[in-house]
């Protein structure tokens, strides 16, 4: 039996852009170096490309899944983070699957699935044998 998994990645549009002033992503003392918190969870940006269940398994080894987004303003924190690093906005794994069911989506760190408006970026799903960079999350 053949089943094409699919996870979701970002791919936000070069023409996007946020104030500096929007999201701040100023490494905190709570946080490990390379991390920046936001809320009550750290995240950081891997450059290294990987699948989505190498990203995934990689943030399990520093303490973390791949990361969930539950908001507009933590969705905006995530981009401005990667632009700050990468001054583009490629397109990254972060933790939503329906791998189990086809459109049940799923967080890898077993948050609820909610947050839905994706409209100012490109979020999508793709094959999990893809390879891109991935975003890290992990609960203070």
């Amino acid at each position: 039996h053949f089943s094409i998994r699919k996870q979701i990645f970002l791919g936000v549009e070069q023409s996007m852009s946020l104030e500096d002033e929007q999201v701040k992503t100023e490494s905190s003392s709570v946080c490990s170096t390379g991390w920046f918190k936001h809320g009550h969870r750290c995240f950081t940006y891997i450059r290294t490309e990987r699948t989505w269940a190498e990203s995934e398994q990689y943030c399990v080894f520093q303490g973390a899944n791949l990361a969930s987004i539950h908001s507009t303003e933590e969705n905006h924190f995530i981009q401005e983070m990667i632009r700050r690093q990468t001054h583009d906005f490629p397109r990254v794994w972060i933790g939503g699957q329906d791998a189990t069911q086809e459109r049940l989506w799923l967080w890898s760190d077993g948050s609820r699935f909610y947050y839905r408006d994706w409209k100012e970026n490109r979020w999508n799903d793709d094959v999990c044998s893809r390879t891109l960079p991935s975003v890290c999350s992990m609960k203070l």
